[in-house]
């Protein structure tokens, strides 16, 4: 805004001895409708502010807004750093006119993605992150018409990368690759999903979500050993472990959360996780919280880390070994019922009268 005096001149003498002080608003110079609409003779068109003395202030066909556009509200106020969703940007008295644009700033960069009008609604689609994304991220959020609309409240965006966690001590992320560290992710929209051993948002494609961060955990195998070549069955028991039964409708077993579902294919496993022993699961005699297994022949000998997979990939393990498959009929040389209970260190092996062998 500028100002000046006006005075009459007549001949280039001013009339009288009092001049009048007058103000100059130049409408285009004003970047807010708030601004723009406090001051005479300026109107607001099509993100500029006018003057609307000229007769093609605004274009063709266009009428200066006698209201301010105003956004309210943006859902949903969080994504997945793959993005692919639309935020739904509302507001009150937004112009049809122009082109819309929604502005994520992040601080050291920013992203653009086109907006769409509908019924004084803008849709944009929500951008991907640049890679590697962090865990997780905020962004200021702005819509954008030639200028940027004004906002009723702060838009703050969350972005979160499911599969990264923080490195304690460290400014670089580490694997999501467990429940235990899926459950340290700083998003409530990342949850372990047993189905697919995948950290991942809760919105996409999971039929069997871990019970809220609890991970399902082996705590004891009864018996701890059995003869490698020998059937033997075998209890598997821990914390938040259970067998759904297939079902029409979403369920919830002591805290695990399972949509409406395929049919689950579960497995005990024993050994490493390249080439394990794998056993069937009998869904009909599973008591509370525990998984039963009949074990085959198996080549492996020695103490196993016991796992309980779902659909080929891990449901539950453990970080000890509680289970060793034994080879009695190496340890008596001299197939005696001395040497069968002598030879075996662990004393877990015995001489079988009836068919004289350990």
């Amino acid at each position: 805004m500028a100002s000046a005096q006006l005075s009459i001149l007549h001949n280039y003498v001013p009339l009288g001895y009092n001049s009048l002080p007058i103000s100059f608003h130049p409408c285009g110079s004003l970047a807010l409708c708030g601004d723009c609409m406090q001051v005479d003779n300026c109107g607001w068109c099509a993100g500029d502010c006018v003057d609307m003395n000229q007769m093609d202030a605004c274009p063709s066909g266009q009428m200066p807004q006698m209201t301010c556009p105003l956004v309210t509200q943006a859902e949903p106020l969080f994504s997945d750093a793959q993005g692919g969703g639309i935020l739904v940007v509302s507001g009150d008295h937004l112009p049809e006119a122009g082109v819309y644009e929604c502005l994520f700033e992040f601080g050291s960069y920013n992203l653009v993605a086109e907006g769409v009008y509908e019924a004084n609604q803008v849709l944009c689609a929500i951008p991907a992150l640049p890679s590697p994304a962090p865990p997780m991220i905020s962004a200021n959020v702005s819509l954008i018409n030639r200028r940027a609309v004004e906002t009723s409240t702060a838009l703050v965006m969350e972005f979160f990368n499911c599969s990264a966690v923080p490195a304690p001590g460290s400014s670089r992320a580490r694997v999501a690759d467990t429940c235990t560290l899926c459950g340290l992710h700083p998003s409530s929209h990342c949850e372990w999903c047993l189905n697919t051993a995948k950290c991942q948002d809760t919105a996409n494609g999971c039929d069997f979500w871990s019970p809220s961060r609890s991970c399902p955990n082996i705590t004891s195998v009864t018996p701890a050993y059995a003869q490698h070549d020998f059937p033997t069955w075998i209890t598997i028991s821990g914390e938040f472990i259970m067998a759904p039964e297939p079902s029409p409708a979403p369920q919830v077993l002591e805290g695990l959360r399972v949509r409406a579902q395929k049919d689950f294919t579960f497995l005990c496993a024993f050994g490493s996780a390249e080439s394990p022993a794998v056993f069937t699961y009998y869904p009909d005699r599973v008591p509370h919280g525990q998984f039963v297994c009949q074990s085959a022949s198996t080549a492996i000998v020695g103490p196993v880390t016991p796992r309980i997979l779902i659909n080929g990939v891990p449901y539950a393990t453990t970080s000890t070994r509680p289970f060793e498959f034994l080879e009695c009929a190496l340890v008596n040389t001299s197939v005696s019922c001395s040497s069968c209970q002598w030879g075996s260190s662990a004393k877990r092996c015995s001489w079988c009268m009836s068919e004289g062998k350990c």
